[in-house]
């Protein structure tokens, strides 16, 4: 490619969609590999995306009065993987139940918070932020955290489909949010006889030449510097690829997502916070076959991910945690095999990886005791175990990122 095949106009015209989720600091480049010190600690955030139910994927056992209002989703004591004498989790649960019984996860039940919303929208928007009620800033509580990492633009990143979730907005960084790990890739002009990664390398080398040209040159100095170091992440992120788990993980979409997160740890970057999402779980209708078809896949996938990080002796520096935007409804609507549940309030969180403090923890959603939408009050904010996250495995200071008034839950071990 020649040293004018990248013209002002074509960079300006086709690298938008590389640039269009990132901005950095314009104070030099990226720095490569990990941080001095030794290894980070990492979190991957998996969002269980419309509404996870958590009196099915962690059900009281034997209770009367949910046997009585879902006579088809209810499943007895025998059938669940016994946690405790009052609950168990969902059978397609069985290996996430033997990382419990091993020590290794920690569940929380009855999350939420004390103003719930039915909205998936609101209540997004509030799990993102991190605020609930009428103050909204824009930023997410990933993203606050972000704006404290070093300035490069793979210090946090989403893998799914392609756009940023609103938990890692920051005020003046947006982190790259792709497919797949060759989702960044530039797109524009092409060389005659070239192709795939060795394209890429050319355009990034042609970027590398338009930014030492336009040093000085105001605005487009500016945009050629986010040019470089988008090129830069995408070529890291493509030898990423080349690391990616060729077995032990199933074939789905959440699996795949998180073998590309494995790639990115096995390679060394300096990614500290990841995003994955799980949809689907928005269960008006069809609930038991579609917890079925879910939970085995959330079942198989992150048992994968654990089992590759311990394999490659990286388990003790990954924290997983999921989220969802609330739970669902005490009694299920509808009849027989179409039966589901409708939008709830609180649902199980679970931590799993290597400083997750084992064990059950929250009380008993209290089933006897419902609003006057029949479903149950949150026993656990989630701004606590958020703020935990962020104090004890992190290492930030959670009452700057979310306010003081929420006290950090213990969720990893000491």
């Amino acid at each position: 490619m020649k040293p004018d095949a990248l013209s002002r106009r074509a960079f300006l015209g086709t690298s938008v969609t590389a640039l269009g989720g990132l901005a950095f600091s314009s104070a030099g480049l990226p720095a490569l590999g990990r941080p001095r010190g030794g290894p980070p600690r990492i979190l991957v955030v998996l969002e269980l995306r419309g509404g996870l139910d958590g009196l099915a994927a962690l059900q009281p056992a034997n209770h009367e009065r949910l046997m009585r209002v879902r006579p088809t989703l209810a499943k007895p004591a025998a059938q669940l993987e016994l946690l405790a004498d009052d609950c168990g989790l969902h059978p397609r649960l069985a290996r996430i139940a033997a990382r419990f019984r091993a020590g290794g996860l920690g569940i929380w039940r009855g999350v939420g918070h004390d103003q719930p919303s039915l909205s998936h929208f609101e209540s997004r928007d509030w799990w993102d932020e991190g605020l609930v009620g009428e103050v909204r800033t824009g930023t997410g509580w990933l993203g606050r955290f972000g704006e404290t990492l070093p300035p490069d633009p793979l210090a946090m990143l989403a893998i799914g489909d392609g756009s940023l979730p609103g938990s890692m907005r920051g005020v003046s960084r947006r982190p790259p949010a792709v497919r797949g790990l060759s989702g960044l890739a530039l797109r524009g002009p092409e060389a005659p006889g070239t192709k795939g990664n060795l394209r890429g390398v050319q355009r990034a080398e042609a970027i590398e030449r338009m930014f030492s040209a336009t040093r000085g040159d105001g605005e487009l100095e500016f945009v050629a510097r986010l040019g470089l170091e988008t090129a830069l992440a995408a070529r890291r992120l493509a030898d990423a690829e080349e690391r990616r788990p060729k077995t032990g993980f199933p074939r789905s979409r959440l699996a795949t997502d998180l073998a590309a997160v494995a790639a990115v740890i096995d390679s060394n970057l300096p990614t500290r916070v990841f995003h994955v999402v799980q949809d689907g779980y928005d269960t008006h209708a069809d609930q038991a076959a579609s917890l079925e078809r879910l939970l085995g896949d959330l079942d198989a996938s992150v048992d994968a991910f654990l089992t590759h990080l311990a394999a490659q002796g990286r388990l003790g520096e990954v924290l997983l945690m999921t989220t969802t935007e609330f739970g669902r409804r005490v009694a299920e609507s509808g009849e027989g095999g179409s039966a589901g549940t409708d939008h709830g309030t609180a649902s199980v969180l679970f931590l799993a990886g290597g400083g997750a403090r084992p064990g059950l923890f929250g009380p008993a959603p209290d089933l006897e005791r419902l609003d006057s939408a029949g479903n149950y009050a949150a026993g656990v904010d989630f701004r606590r175990i958020f703020a935990g996250v962020l104090s004890q495995w992190l290492g930030a200071d959670p009452a700057e990122l979310l306010g003081p008034q929420f006290a950090p839950e213990d969720v990893v071990i000491a």
